[in-house]
């Protein structure tokens, strides 16, 4: 199944929100990522799949791909990261995401490119890419780039919502478009936050060309032109 980046990043902000029951923030993690729902389940009830040593502290792991470590609000991530870096637990299930927060602050390691990874606790889902491999989604240096663009779209998300609580972009008089369909001028100049995210998705996965803007429905729809190229192809 391919990653849907939108569900990732409404996941990861629901639950990093001040008011997210922290003790449910890792399963919510594993499921904007796209890990089964057994493996989840498995998780959650203790199972053989996490595979860490101190369950009873909140730690998971999963091999070959997480080592997660929650510690109390007081203590110093830094610290406990870099124990648990120096730790021999996490090489031996070959993890390769490093994971400690107190649910304020995050610090994270790739250990396979050597990049970490720093943020505030309720901006996590604006670094969402830095653990796209765990979906099969290997960064790039083009992911890289599109970092800022990242947090600047999702500054414009929030933006929007604030806007839509002052003006509702509404006109008692509709528009029509040339098949004949009707549509509000705010489904043409402003669209739903879910529809900014997929562009932005579009864009960092370089798929933006195959999609269009359906100005009555105000969602991404897949290209006429595109489908009738991909034929030929």
């Amino acid at each position: 199944m391919a990653f849907d980046q939108s569900y990732c990043m409404d996941t990861l902000t629901a639950a990093t929100r001040p008011d997210a029951d922290s003790g449910e923030f890792i399963y919510a993690f594993l499921d904007a990522y796209g890990f089964p729902k057994a493996t989840i389940t498995q998780v959650r009830n203790g199972g053989q799949r996490n595979v860490a040593s101190r369950k009873d502290e909140g730690h998971v792991a999963l091999k070959n791909w997480l080592y997660f470590m929650p510690v109390r609000q007081g203590e110093s991530i830094y610290e406990a990261f870099q124990v648990l870096a120096d730790e021999d637990e996490p090489a031996r299930h070959k993890c390769r995401f490093l994971v400690v927060t107190d649910f304020r602050e995050l610090t994270a390691l790739d250990t396979k490119t050597d990049e970490h990874l720093e943020v505030g606790f309720g901006e996590l889902a604006t670094q969402y890419l830095f653990f796209a491999p765990m979906a099969g989604l290997e960064r790039t240096k083009h992911f890289e780039e599109a970092s800022a663009d990242l947090k600047a779209a999702a500054k414009m998300g929030r933006l929007f919502d604030r806007l839509k609580e002052v003006d509702e972009f509404s006109t008692p008089e509709p528009l029509h478009s040339r098949d004949g369909g009707s549509y509000w001028p705010r489904e043409w100049f402003a669209v739903k936050l879910h529809t900014v995210r997929e562009v932005v998705s579009r864009i960092v996965d370089v798929t933006i060309a195959q999609y269009r803007m359906d100005n009555t429905t105000g969602r991404l729809v897949k290209s006429s032109m595109w489908l009738y190229a991909k034929h030929f192809l």
